[in-house]
């Protein structure tokens, strides 16, 4: 692949206060599925919900529209700006409904209430790469969750291409790029790169029942799909908390 200079452009690495600019016009991004599921299974436990990894507020503010009390949990300050900019677009009522946006490590919390439902729309949990991290954020989200309360989530299945490589860490270097035409025609090609885990639904598995869960269901895609009947499609989890953990 040629460079971007070959290819007579520009090219600039972002920053997270750069993307979180972007990120609600990513056309990928804007136009998944993902919103009437999560959105359904708030409005289905009677209680408050907490959202790790709200972002922008991309599935965060279609909830609180359903009329649902949620909190959300962001480790980036420029995406929880970003999310505070949309929500004040919204009818006071429907930002009434949000008990505050919070930034902070979904590894380490401590927000003094607990919730009947906890989501993590959109793969936030493959930005954990070592098994201590995983098993310290799915301990925290135990201590967070009422007996019986329900952690809601979704993993990212690689295409084909991608399993021949690094199947000893499991972790890709994934790359974003924006293609942008700037006023004036001069032609930038803006980058973002980050690090993601994929895991295997026996890994998962394992790792939801040490912290404390069952597991309810498994679905491959966002409209209840039977895990394996698609792929590479999702890797969604429906769990209950039934047993507390240190």
């Amino acid at each position: 692949m040629k460079s971007a200079a070959a290819r007579g452009k520009s090219e600039r690495l972002l920053d997270t206060n750069f993307v979180s600019e972007f990120y609600d016009h990513i056309v990928p991004f804007k136009n998944r599925q993902d919103i009437n599921f999560y959105v359904d299974a708030a409005k289905s436990v009677n209680g408050e919900v907490l959202e790790i990894g709200c972002g922008t507020g991309r599935v965060l503010i279609p909830t609180v529209r359903a009329g649902v009390r949620i909190l959300g949990l962001e480790a980036s300050g420029s995406m929880l700006s970003m999310c505070r900019k949309n929500l004040s677009k919204e009818p006071v009522e429907v930002q009434s409904r949000v008990i505050d946006l919070i930034e902070g490590d979904m590894r380490q919390f401590n927000l003094n209430r607990k919730f009947n439902l906890i989501t993590i729309p959109f793969h936030p949990f493959c930005h954990l790469l070592t098994t201590e991290d995983q098993l310290r954020c799915l301990t925290t989200i135990n201590h967070h969750l009422n007996n019986g309360g329900k952690l809601v989530f979704d993993l990212y299945t690689p295409a084909s291409r991608f399993l021949s490589r690094n199947l000893d860490t499991q972790v890709i270097d994934m790359e974003i790029v924006f293609d942008i035409v700037w006023p004036g025609a001069r032609e930038e090609e803006l980058a973002h790169r980050f690090t993601f885990r994929y895991f295997w639904r026996s890994e998962a598995e394992d790792l939801l029942k040490r912290c404390g869960f069952a597991i309810e269901d498994v679905f491959a895609d966002y409209d209840k799909s039977t895990y394996g009947t698609r792929y590479p499609g999702e890797l969604i989890f429906v769990a209950t908390k039934n047993s507390a953990v240190p």
